[in-house]
C-alpha cells in the first residue's frame, strides 16, 4: 500500500521430511524425520515511524501424539517507534536515527527428548524363568521396557525483549542495546522424586522451569577524515544468567547441594578445598602409623600428609558425601566480549579481532595432573613433595577455575598495489 500507510501480508505452508543415509549411500538406516506447518505473517508502518509485525506458526511434530499434542501454536509480535522521523527531531545535528523497539514471541522445541515417547512401552526378552524346584528347563522371559508418555508435548519458551538502535553525528557513532527476558517451561526431565519401589522406567515429562535474562551492547565508530583516511571501531559485551526454577529436585537437608535456584550447568559432588595435610597434622601411634589429629574433621578414608584436607561444611565433624556442594558458574560463560577494529589508508589496510569471555568455570581434572606430572610414582607435585602417593582422586574447588580468557584470532595487514597500465 503506498502514502503514508505501509501494509504487508504472507501466508507459507511447510512440510519437510529428513532422511540419514547411511555412510557410502545404498539404504537409509533411520526412520525418516517428518514435519509440517503454516506460518501467517502480517505487517504495517505508519510513514516509517510507527511499525507493527505480527506472526503465528502453527507447527506439527511426529515426536507427538496425533490428536492430541501433536500441533503446537506459536505467536510473536513486535512494535517499534522510529523516533528520528519526528518532526521535532530534524532540527538537531546530533541525533542521525533513533528507534525503539519491543517484541515478545512464543517458540517451541521438540528434539530435547527421544523419538516417538508417545507409544506405548516395548516388552522385550529379559532373562529366563523356570517352574517348579530344581527345573533344569527355562523359559525365555520378556520385561517392559521405559514406559510411555502419551502427553508428552512441546517444550516452549516466551521470550521478550526491548532494544534501542541509535546513531550519532552523521552515523559515525552507532549504539545498540538489547534486554531479554525468557521463560521456559515443559523442559522434558527425568523425574527425581518417583520411589524406587516402582518396578518401572518412567519416561521423561515436560516438567522443567528455567528462567533466563540478559542484555547485549553494541558500540561502534566509523569516520573517513579529510585525508581518505578510513577507519573503524566496533566493541560489543553480552551477559546472560539462568535460574532453574523447577526441577523435580529431591531436596537435600543441606541447601549447598541444591541445583533449584542456581543457573544449570553448574558443576555438583564438590569439595570445598582448604588446604594439603601437613606433617604437623599427624602423630605416631605405637606401631608407627600416622594418626590425624582428633581436633581436626576425620575424612572418610584414610589421608596422609600431602592429601587434600576438605572443608567440614555441615560441621559434624566427618568430611563425606554430605560435604559435598553445587557451586561455581555455569560451564558456559556468562559474560562474552568482542571488539573489532581496522583501517585502510592510499592501499595499506588493517584489521584485528579481539573476543574474550569470563564466569565460566571449567573443572580441570585432566589438565592439572598432566601439566604437574614430575616423577615416577607420583601423578601431581603436591604428591611428590609430600612423599605419599595416595592423594584422594575427589574433585575439589582448587581445580575449578574460572576459565576467562582474551584472545586475538584475527591480525591482518595488507597492501593493494595500484593498477599498472601497459
Amino acid at each position: 500500500m503506498s502514502g503514508d500507510h505501509k501494509v504487508s501480508a504472507m501466508f507459507l505452508y511447510n512440510q519437510s521430511r529428513d532422511y540419514y543415509p547411511v555412510a557410502g549411500g545404498g539404504t537409509f538406516q533411520y526412520i525418516p524425520r517428518s514435519y509440517v506447518g503454516y506460518v501467517g505473517r502480517v505487517t504495517y508502518g505508519y510513514r516509517n515511524k510507527y511499525l507493527v509485525d505480527v506472526n503465528i506458526g502453527y507447527n506439527g511434530s511426529e515426536n507427538f501424539a496425533p490428536g492430541k499434542t501433536r500441533y503446537g501454536a506459536f505467536p510473536s509480535a513486535s512494535v517499534g517507534w522510529v523516533l528520528s522521523e519526528e518532526g521535532f527531531m530534524r532540527h538537531q545535528n546530533a541525533i542521525s536515527y533513533l528507534k525503539f523497539r519491543a517484541s515478545w514471541g512464543r517458540v517451541g522445541n521438540d528434539l530435547s527428548g527421544a523419538r516417538f515417547m508417545y507409544m506405548p512401552s516395548v516388552w522385550s526378552q529379559n532373562g529366563s524363568y523356570s517352574f517348579g524346584i530344581n527345573n533344569p528347563n527355562s523359559l525365555e522371559a520378556y520385561g517392559e521396557g521405559t514406559l510411555g508418555n502419551t502427553d508428552v508435548t512441546w517444550e516452549t519458551a516466551d521470550k521478550q525483549n526491548y532494544g534501542i538502535d541509535a546513531n550519532f553525528f552523521s552515523d559515525r557513532l552507532s549504539l545498540n542495546f538489547d534486554y531479554f527476558f525468557e521463560h521456559r517451561t515443559g523442559i522434558l526431565l527425568s523425574p527425581n522424586s518417583t520411589p524406587g519401589i516402582i518396578a518401572a522406567g518412567l519416561p521423561a515429562l515436560n516438567i522443567g522451569e528455567v528462567d533466563n535474562h540478559g542484555y547485549e551492547i553494541a558500540l561502534g565508530w566509523k569516520e573517513t577524515t579529510r585525508r581518505g583516511f578510513n577507519y573503524y571501531v566496533n566493541a560489543n559485551v553480552s551477559f546472560a544468567r539462568n535460574k532453574i526454577l523447577y526441577m523435580d529436585e529431591v531436596k537435600s537437608q543441606f541447601a549447598y547441594q541444591h541445583q533449584t535456584g542456581g543457573p544449570t550447568g553448574r558443576y555438583t559432588g564438590l569439595y570445598k578445598f582448604e588446604r594439603l595435610y601437613q606433617n604437623s597434622d599427624f602423630t605416631v601411634d605405637s606401631k608407627g602409623n600416622m594418626v590425624l589429629d582428633s581436633s581436626l574433621p576425620q575424612p572418610y578414608v584414610a589421608v596422609a600428609p600431602g592429601d587434600a584436607m576438605y572443608a567440614d561444611l555441615n560441621g559434624d565433624g566427618i568430611v563425606d558425601s554430605d560435604d559435598t556442594m553445587v557451586t561455581g558458574y555455569s560451564t558456559r560463560p556468562e559474560y562474552v566480549f568482542g571488539l573489532n577494529a581496522g583501517f585502510n589508508w592510499k592501499g595499506l589496510n588493517f584489521s584485528m579481532q579481539w573476543t574474550g569471555a569470563t564466569h565460566v568455570n571449567k573443572m580441570m581434572e585432566i589438565e592439572f595432573p598432566i601439566r604437574m606430572r614430575v616423577a615416577a610414582g607420583y601423578s601431581n607435585i603436591f604428591m611428590m613433595i609430600a612423599g605419599h602417593p595416595s592423594i584422594r582422586p575427589e574433585r575439589y574447588r582448587v581445580l575449578l577455575k574460572n576459565r576467562r580468557f582474551g584472545i586475538l584470532p584475527l591480525l591482518r595487514f595488507g597492501y593493494a598495489m595500484p593498477a599498472i597500465c601497459v
